[in-house]
């Protein structure tokens, strides 16, 4: 899937689940890269050259259980 764009990724992806990709940025291993989620931009920070590295394009989740903390209040 190397080398597609965000929005092509996301629409590629987007029956499996909520989807989380990196853009030609992150393939080049740009300082300030990010992550795109569900096309709304992540900000930078390099989390997208990160995940370029480890030649990681994307990540699609789903499901419906809650996120269980160890501490709710606190949280």
């Amino acid at each position: 899937m190397g080398k597609k764009n965000t929005e092509a990724c996301t629409d590629a992806l987007k029956d499996k689940g909520s989807v989380a990709c990196i853009g030609r940025a992150g393939e080049k291993e740009v300082l300030v890269s990010s992550f795109v989620i569900d096309s709304i931009h992540s900000g930078r920070g390099g989390l997208g050259a990160v995940a370029g590295s480890k030649l990681l394009k994307a990540v699609a989740v789903k499901g419906k259980k809650r996120t269980l903390t160890c501490q709710p209040r606190k949280f």
